[in-house]
Formats: C-alpha cells, sequence, structure tokens
C-alpha cells in the first residue's frame, strides 16, 4: 500500500518526518521503515490508519482532499498516538464489545466505557479551527425554494 495524497492520508512521510522532527516522545517513529508488509508496523501503516480514524469518525467533518495544516498535523498526533497505544487501544476495545463494565482485582477496579475510545482531546483541539472555519451550515427558512 502506498500513501496517495487525498485519497488515504493527508500528509507524506517526509512531511511527517518534518513534524516530528521536533515532536517530543516520538523518537520510536524514526525507527519504523516507511513502508512494510501489509498490516505490519510501519509509518505508511500508521498515517493511513490515523487518516482513517480521523475521517471517520463522527466527531469531525474532514475533506479527503484537505490540505490544511491543523489536519496534517492531527494526522502525525493521531499516527503516533496508535504507534504508541494501537495495543491497548484495540484490546479495550475488545473489552468493551464483550459488554464488560467493570473489572475488580485485588484492590484495584477499573470501568469501562466507549468514552475510552474516543480521539484524544489534544488532537481532537488541533482540529477546532479546521472546522470552525471550513464548515459553514446551511440554513434554510420559508422564503428559500
Amino acid at each position: 500500500m502506498a500513501i496517495v495524497i487525498g485519497s488515504n492520508s493527508w500528509i507524506s512521510i517526509a512531511d511527517a518526518d518534518d513534524y516530528l522532527t521536533y515532536r517530543v516522545g516520538a523518537e520510536d517513529w524514526f525507527s519504523l521503515t516507511d513502508v512494510g508488509n501489509p498490516g505490519a508496523e510501519s509509518k505508511t501503516t500508521f498515517l493511513v490508519t490515523a487518516f482513517y480514524w480521523l475521517f471517520g469518525s463522527s466527531l469531525l467533518n474532514i475533506s479527503k482532499s484537505a490540505t490544511d495544516d491543523n489536519v496534517k498535523n492531527a494526522q502525525c498526533e493521531a499516527a503516533l498516538y496508535l504507534m504508541s497505544n494501537y495495543t491497548e487501544y484495540f484490546q479495550r476495545r475488545g473489552v468493551l464489545a464483550t459488554g464488560l463494565k467493570t473489572i475488580a482485582l485485588d484492590m484495584r477496579q477499573e470501568a469501562f466505557d466507549a468514552a475510552q475510545l474516543s480521539i484524544p482531546s489534544y488532537i481532537l483541539s488541533m482540529l477546532a479551527e479546521y472546522n470552525i472555519s471550513n464548515n459553514f451550515p446551511t440554513l434554510t427558512g420559508e422564503y428559500d425554494v
């Protein structure tokens, strides 16, 4: 699979590397290969997965052809988040799918809810300005045809 801007990504690997070069905690990103086997960990896989995660979110309305820097940066942050947390994220998704609400082990108890699977707030806040400036509601009144 290749990255195709406007189809499965808003940003190239080179641009993602540029953004993440000065991002604290991103050193593991640079140990990934650009392209790997399908489904294997690679920069391409994480960027495309992040793209579909953000594009498919009911919380957002982002065009596949968006060129806004906030969208590109949010995709980088989402790819980095998934790279660091995808195992736990998908395990939690599986637990929630079983209907489990709480679990207690010794003195520790944990509650599970769907909010734990939402896009992290720091990524959503990066997209707030994009959503405000690019989503204009169409209002119709009694005189509109």
